[in-house]
């Protein structure tokens, strides 16, 4: 089954790139490209445009300083037009070799306001108004990775003491600075108390979506990133959310930091505790990309000299000099098993018994409403739409199967009503019917997103047409583009069998979609995706930020379907990424070719390759080798941590002394993380290493969760669980 339209793409591709590079050096410097669709070198926002997007993006450099200033000010000439050149020649290639994709570039822009908004943090040390960047040398450089090192641009940019500062500068209180900034997570009680009353009455407060009455609690972002000079987007680092909860007396919680907005009925496996936000340090991943940003941009020395000074940086000895100071690079968590499978079987029983119902449910519901939304007033439409779907509910029926009967849907499903703005005081024996649509799309992304492993974005874009089937050999095929493929922009197109399973929940979502796409009169690019979501009040979609859509779904799924909540009340929402992770341990690395023709069986595939590309996903060997490499090292890191028992561990003590001696190194966290990893990837295929996994219970909950461990083998060196 090839695709030889790839070829064409791949083609199209390198003359574009070749018309690009030729027009570069004679562009460059004159500031003008395609792309920059309005604005230039002094403005106050650029208007650009990128590869396959239909609508321009507005880049804006109007950036309150730490001084008061705007960027955009005369004082701040210098600096502005320095990271706009900057940025241009890195959006054209010149500075990085090649030209940068959309993220890359955008992660660009945010680091340069980033470092602007430091360099006139301290304008008198660099004279930034008549110099700009040019006085900026390695101690500079030093400080920044010293400072983010301890907690990111928060701490780089002086956040909380700026913001302290504000406060003092607003409120009738007599605290020395000095004094507060000493201790910023613990501020006094009275200026606590004067700053909720002051945030009160001026209404700063907006609707945190955190209890059941939608009261307003969270401090609004808005407002503190126009104190600071920041976007509120910007706002979300886990220390500095501690930090502002002091004034947030509603959303406070005894051992969680809350998220201040949250659509989900409990807060998610990945909220921090309140030890953790503590911690304030950060990531290896998040410290070496922002190191690798601040060497790019004096890179920029070759083509801007008389802009950005020559300073040469050695990002792995910044990160070695740093790493006592930064948290291990985190690793996918690794889906509990009993959570997997609830998930698993969950979502095959909303497919297989109530999916025609909903399906068909849908597909009658929205015909009416798009009439009811034509002949009615917006404040009517909601109650005309109840008032026919109450009348009406009883019609569709779940398929029968074995032992379980059919039944009306709305009794299997207990919904009650069409759909509610209080999500969090819905009963929760109740369904509402918006819930039930949300809950089939999570069903089908989680088949899918388990049964073949896919990344978020293929998922979330998957075209309407991507199932096809091979009557000869009984199989069904599902193609798409592979993320982190290819070349020039052009990624690899494959197509893999799926199971049965997975096949018919496509076969829905292509019904579904064709038949709403028709009823809206929808035409757009996003009408021909299998993931075709109703936007509120099952209005025509949008088709904005897909990838968001389709997590809120596995999220009310989850929700629906009641997956447990740990000790201290967070629920796992299973993310696609995850489920990739838990299909290729569990089954490509842990499966005999016993257990390989089950799969076909169950599959489908009466071919035998047909399973083994199924099992052996693209590129899932290397893949599985990587995961537990990642699984190996959180356990390297526990085991120095004393967070592990040396006696009980063995062979996993026996590990660490190799990979210590390997690396000439004293400790783990000293050693780079992707160096690490290479090395276990190696060494889980030496002869002398041997692993098994076995169950554990997870002690957060207090059902009985299992999750799966890994004992370890070095030469004659065992684990406890080894074999057991």
């Amino acid at each position: 089954m090839e695709d030889f339209s790839f070829d064409e793409r791949r083609i199209k591709a390198m003359i574009e790139q070749a018309e690009r590079q030729s027009k570069i050096y004679k562009r460059s410097h004159s500031y003008q490209a395609d792309w920059l669709v309005r604005g230039g070198i002094g403005s106050q926002e650029w208007w650009v445009s990128f590869p396959g997007g239909s609508k321009l993006q507005c880049m804006s450099f109007d950036r309150l300083m730490a001084d008061g200033t705007n960027l955009t000010d005369d004082s701040n000439k210098l600096l502005l037009e320095t990271v706009q050149k900057w940025l241009f020649h890195c959006r054209m290639g010149t500075i990085t070799g090649k030209p940068v994709a959309e993220g890359r570039w955008i992660t660009y822009f945010s680091f340069a306001m980033n470092l602007a908004a430091r360099a006139n943090l301290y304008k008198d040390t660099y004279e930034t108004c008549s110099h700009g960047f040019r006085l900026f040398d390695e101690d500079a450089c030093k400080a920044i990775a010293e400072t983010f090192s301890q907690g990111g641009w928060t701490a780089a940019l002086l956040l909380k003491e700026r913001f302290i500062s504000h406060l003092l500068d607003i409120l009738p209180v007599s605290f020395s600075l000095e004094d507060l900034i000493s201790a910023p997570d613990a501020l006094p009680v009275e200026l606590t108390r004067e700053a909720i009353s002051y945030f009160t009455r001026n209404d700063l407060y907006v609707s945190s979506a955190q209890s059941s009455t939608y009261d307003k609690g969270l401090l609004s972002r808005d407002y503190i990133g126009s104190i600071l000079g920041r976007p509120s987007t910007s706002l979300h680092n886990a220390n500095f959310r501690l930090f502002i909860r002091q004034f947030e007396p509603t959303l406070a919680h005894d051992e969680l930091l809350q998220r201040g907005v949250r659509t989900n009925l409990h807060s998610t496996q990945n909220t921090k505790t309140l030890d953790e936000a503590a911690e304030g340090a950060m990531g290896i991943s998040s410290f070496q990309d922002t190191m690798s940003c601040l060497k790019l941009f004096f890179q920029g020395h070759d083509i801007l000299p008389e802009d950005i000074p020559d300073i040469k940086l050695n990002i792995d000895q910044l990160v070695l000099n740093y790493k006592p100071h930064l948290k291990p690079g985190g690793h996918t968590k690794l889906l509990p098993l009993d959570i997997g499978f609830k998930c698993l079987n969950q979502a095959c029983k909303w497919i297989t018994v109530y999916g025609n119902a909903i399906v068909e449910s849908l597909i009658f519901y929205i015909e009416q409403f798009v009439s009811i939304d034509e002949d009615n007033s917006l404040s009517k439409q909601s109650v005309k739409k109840n008032e026919f779907f109450q009348k009406t509910k009883h019609l569709w029926m779940t398929t029968g199967m074995e032992n379980l009967p059919a039944q009306p849907l709305f009794q299997a499903l207990a919904i009650s009503r069409l759909q509610t703005k209080e999500k969090k005081n819905f009963p929760v024996d109740k369904n509402n019917y918006k819930m039930v649509m949300e809950s089939f799309y999570g069903a089908c992304a989680i088949i899918i997103g388990i049964i073949k492993p896919i990344r978020n974005i293929e998922l979330s874009t998957l075209e309407r047409n991507c199932l096809s089937t091979d009557r000869g050999n009984n199989g069904a095929f599902m193609g798409h583009m592979v993320g982190k493929t290819g070349e020039l922009g052009a990624n690899d197109f494959i197509e893999r069998p799926i199971p049965y399973v997975a096949a018919h929940a496509i076969q829905l979502l292509q019904v579904l979609g064709e038949k709403l796409a028709g009823i809206y009169g929808d035409e757009s690019e996003y009408a021909r995706r299998l993931f075709y979501i109703p936007g509120r009040g099952f209005k025509c979609p949008s088709g904005g930020i897909p990838e968001w859509k389709v997590n809120l779904c596995i999220n009310t799924f989850c929700d629906v379907v009641h997956l447990p909540v740990d000790k201290l009340g967070r629920r796992w929402y299973v993310r696609i990424h995850e489920m990739r992770k838990f299909f290729l341990l569990l089954v490509h690395r842990h499966v005999g070719d016993s257990g390989k023709e089950l799969l076909r069986y169950m599959a489908g595939h009466s071919n035998r390759k047909h399973i083994d590309d199924y099992t052996d996903y693209e590129p899932s060997d290397s893949e599985a080798v990587r995961y537990e490499s990642e699984c190996i090292d959180d356990k390297l890191i526990a085991l120095e941590n004393g967070l592990l028992s040396k006696d009980t561990n063995q062979g996993l003590l026996a590990l660490y002394t190799e990979a210590l001696k390997h690396f000439k190194a004293t400790s783990i966290a000293s050693i780079s993380n992707k160096e690490l990893l290479k090395y276990l990837d190696k060494m889980v295929q030496q002869p002398e290493f041997d692993m098994t996994t076995y169950k554990v219970r997870l002690e957060t909950y207090d059902e009985e969760i299992y999750t799966i461990d890994f004992a370890i083998c070095l030469g004659g060196q065992k684990d406890e669980r080894y074999n057991k």
